[in-house]
């Protein structure tokens, strides 16, 4: 992990690297092995739903999983090898069955080099 934000956009002081990959928009740069990020989400209806990520690398072996309350939901998903760090590509897991209520969702990178433009969760 690199100490603050090496992007340099969008949250200055905080330890994520930041980039701008098209006009208006923000993704997280290069995440390395080991990288997560955390969010806490409320779940409105009990059921199965697909997590997903809009993620980009122009390298191959790129992998991810989501977590939620510490458990691995999804297993590893490959990051597609897209053109270029600009062209995201949405992949995900789905049949991920969800308790109502507040939850913590972690997305957490299995091995680097990828950028994270966003994350989805379709029932």
């Amino acid at each position: 992990m690199t100490p603050g934000n090496q992007g340099g956009f969008y949250r200055l002081t905080e330890d994520v690297d930041i980039v701008s990959p098209y006009p208006g928009g923000y993704a997280v740069n290069n995440f390395q092995t080991g990288e997560w990020l955390e969010y806490t989400i409320n779940v409105t209806q009990p059921g199965a739903y697909r997590l997903e990520a809009l993620a980009s690398s122009p390298m191959t072996g790129s992998r991810w999983h989501m977590e939620i309350d510490g458990v691995n939901v999804t297993g590893p998903v490959t990051v597609p090898t897209t053109a270029s760090w600009a062209t995201f590509q949405w992949t995900g897991v789905g049949g991920v069955s969800l308790a109502a209520g507040s939850h913590v969702l972690r997305f957490y990178s299995e091995a680097q080099y990828f950028n994270l433009d966003a994350l989805r969760i379709v029932p």
